[in-house]
This record gives structure tokens, C-alpha cells and sequence, in this order.
């Protein structure tokens, strides 16, 4: 993985894919799209500063699942230093691909079950507190291979 540090830095920017039905309520994102996945504390996202708007795009693209009502919409995004201030963190996750990380929630979700009153209340303070800092941006294309939207780019640092 030449050219790309293990180190996620605050300033880089993070992008996550989001889908339809399942991130989304009255065509706002909701807190449901940084859930962990099942039996670990870690949620998806893509190292912008090194895969580029395309490439984030065609991997977001991957989650669409039609026979699951799955499809991508646009892509979240934020900065790791923005998602550390949520008291998450965030690792390099070279091993899935290159560019990809996980944020990590610090409370693993079991599968089929909630986790305890209290974890599910740190939890959705965490994903409430990451959406917050969320800058979303709706593919105004999604049919094409390439990024064609805006500029993906984290909200301001302390915009709240």
C-alpha cells in the first residue's frame, strides 16, 4: 500500500456511501447510516484524500443490493478530526482495500439482539453526534461511473 500512511490524520477527509431506504427518513439522513456492523463496533468509510471522488463513488456504488430495496445515494462526509471529536476513532483498513478505514464506535453491536440500555445510548449519541458534523451529498447522477456532483468536502470544522 505504497503512498498510503496506516496513520489517518485529522485533516484528511472521509467519505461513507449511503443508501435508500436504509440511511434515510423523509429524504434526510439519519442516524442509521453510521450503525455498526453486526457483531463488531466498526462502520465502513473510504480515505477520500487517497481513493479520489471516482473511486469513492464506485465503491459506495457496490452497496446497491436491489433484491434488499439497497440503493446508493450519495456519499457522507466528514474529516477524521471531526469524528474524533464525536469520542470515535478511526483506522486505516488496508486489508479490505486500499483507502479503506473504519470508525470505531467502541460498543460492538450484537447480531439479532440490542446491546445493553447503555451501550445503545452511548451509541446513538456517537451516531447522532457524527451526523451533526455530516456534510451529505446527493449524486446528482448516480448512474454514471464518475463523481459529478460538488466538491466533497467536511463541513466547517466547528459548524454545529
Amino acid at each position: 500500500m505504497a503512498g498510503i500512511p496506516e496513520e489517518v490524520f485529522d485533516k484528511e477527509v472521509i467519505v461513507r456511501g449511503v443508501c435508500s431506504p436504509h440511511h434515510f427518513k423523509d429524504d434526510k439522513l439519519i442516524v442509521a447510516a453510521y450503525h455498526p456492523t453486526p457483531e463488531t463496533d466498526e462502520v465502513s468509510v473510504m480515505r477520500h484524500d487517497y481513493m479520489g471522488s471516482d473511486a469513492c463513488k464506485a465503491k459506495a456504488k457496490e452497496l446497491e443490493n436491489p433484491v434488499k430495496n439497497k440503493v446508493y445515494e450519495g456519499l457522507a462526509v466528514l474529516s477524521a478530526a471531526q469524528i474524533r471529536l464525536t469520542d470515535c476513532k478511526i483506522k486505516d483498513s488496508r486489508q479490505i482495500y486500499p483507502g479503506h478505514a473504519d470508525i470505531k464506535m467502541g460498543i460492538i453491536v450484537p447480531r439479532g439482539e440490542p446491546p445493553s440500555p447503555e451501550d445503545a445510548k452511548l451509541l446513538l449519541d456517537r451516531k447522532r453526534r457524527l451526523l451533526k458534523f455530516t456534510n451529505y451529498f446527493r449524486d446528482p447522477e448516480p448512474q454514471v461511473i464518475n463523481w459529478t456532483g460538488e466538491k466533497l468536502v467536511p463541513k466547517a470544522q466547528y459548524n454545529s
